[in-house]
């Protein structure tokens, strides 16, 4: 029989994040706010138990790779490879991609939570959520956070794995995200950011975060602008000029909040107007730039 399912995924944004630390194995410990929004990629599924197994993965872009590699097919393998089945049936993965790619909003990696949501639905019932995200860290930093974030925003400690659910920000805002057409290495950009590192600042890390969550909390985009922090901006527009730049047209375009998202490259402009938040989308896009419109994904939403 054949069975289908059609599933969001939903890009991640950062609306503070900072490094405070890194530890001996090489990893770095973070204070980070993330929140998914309405930008999202799709993703259908199809199975038929009628037929012998295979992994099939489809994607409507083609400079999307569909190899082993995608964390599309490393999430379904990790999921079988947990839960061994019998039989399983033949699944066809069909991926519209909308988030920018390498952009800093978790594109492949909330591409890898959908896929474990859904296929825990189509053959795994009575796996539990928890369970998908101890598969889900396997994969990749974010891919727990894009299970866990789809039931609201959340904030980010140790390496990234511990997870608390969060203020969100106010599902009326409008979010232009831009896309700079240019990459950025995350690697990279760690290095940089390892290189001048501010001791001083890290002392103080805790407060700060949670003054931050606290301006989430209270609903004003003013204070929130306040609190927000990327430490990777100044690293990344110094590597990067072109990134920068598209900043600072951000702020000129009317954003009342500015940021970058997670490594980068993409600027995020929060807007309390939806009328300014479209004109600042069609500007960008008249220079030439990918520019989307969104919103933050209330947790009481449908999905």
């Amino acid at each position: 029989m054949e069975r289908k399912t059609v599933i969001s995924a939903y890009a991640k944004i950062n609306t503070y994040l900072e490094v405070v630390g890194k530890r001996e194995d090489g990893y770095h410990e973070l204070h980070s706010h993330m929140q998914l929004i309405t930008l999202s990629d799709t993703l259908t599924i199809t199975t038929d138990d009628t037929q012998p197994f295979s992994l099939l993965l489809r994607c409507d872009r083609p400079e999307v790779p569909t190899g082993e590699d995608n964390l599309i097919l490393r999430a379904a393998r990790a999921l079988f490879a947990r839960y061994p089945m019998r039989r399983l049936p033949r699944i066809e993965i069909d991926l519209e991609k909308k988030i920018p790619m390498q952009g800093g909003l978790a594109g492949g990696s909330t591409d890898a939570a959908a896929t474990l949501i859904a296929l825990r639905d189509l053959l795994y019932p009575a796996v539990t959520e928890e369970a998908l995200c101890t598969i889900a860290a396997t994969i990749g930093a974010d891919v727990p956070f894009c299970i866990r974030g789809r039931r609201g925003a959340q904030s980010a400690r140790g390496i990234g794995e511990i997870l608390e659910r969060a203020p969100e920000l106010d599902a009326r805002l409008t979010l232009v995200l831009v896309s700079p057409g240019t990459a950025v290495s995350t690697p990279a950009a760690f290095r940089a950011l390892d290189a001048q590192a501010d001791v001083c600042r890290m002392q103080d890390a805790e407060a700060r975060f949670s003054a931050m969550l606290e301006a989430v909390g209270s609903g004003e985009l003013s204070r929130i602008e306040r609190a927000s922090f990327n430490c990777f901006e100044e690293v990344i527009f110094s590597m990067q000029p072109r990134v920068g730049q598209v900043f600072a047209q951000m702020r000129a375009r009317g954003a009342d909040m500015t940021r970058m998202s997670g490594s980068g490259p993409t600027i995020v402009g929060y807007f309390e107007n939806a009328e300014a938040a479209r004109r600042c989308a069609d500007a960008f896009c008249e220079s030439g730039f990918d520019a989307y419109l969104a919103s933050p994904l209330c947790a009481a939403a449908d999905h």
